[in-house]
């Protein structure tokens, strides 16, 4: 089956994917001090896929791997507003943190990324969107078929 295939196919042509790439930029957030636990009751539950940072899943990888029917959307990006941990500042990079190869090889299904308008220096702006058009030059030379 085809990863893309893999994301939405389920009996009821419903989903449950779980969110778990957030939590981490500004410290850990209430019920999620202690990661390998909380992905293990997320995994308990039986979700049809979890929306995950690469450092995570490649941290969790063989938890992750044994969970069956599981689809994995990846974070290829991140926001960063700050240059010291757990402050929220007035930065607006994102920046690409990880190549397609490198997440598909994590078992990727899908890659997450996002484009954000409303930047006040156009500069960034432009980066950003650069930056956003080498995940995609990436994906389409990327096999994605599991």
């Amino acid at each position: 089956m085809h990863s893309s295939e893999k994301l939405l196919n389920t009996e009821s042509g419903n989903a449950v994917i779980v969110a778990m790439d957030h939590g981490v930029l500004l410290g850990a957030t209430q019920g999620f001090s202690n990661p390998e636990a909380t992905l293990k009751n997320v995994l308990t539950a039986k979700p049809d896929g979890l929306l995950l940072g690469a450092n995570f899943a490649y941290h969790f990888k063989e938890e992750l791997e044994s969970a069956s029917n599981l689809s994995l959307t990846l974070a290829g990006d991140m926001l960063l507003s700050s240059v010291i941990p757990g402050e929220y500042g007035n930065l607006e990079y994102q920046t690409q943190l990880h190549n397609v190869a490198d997440l598909a090889a994590l078992g990727a299904d899908a890659i997450k990324t996002l484009l954000i308008f409303g930047k006040e220096d156009p500069e960034i702006l432009l980066e950003n969107a650069t930056s956003r058009g080498c995940l995609t030059k990436q994906r389409n030379i990327a096999s994605f078929s599991s």
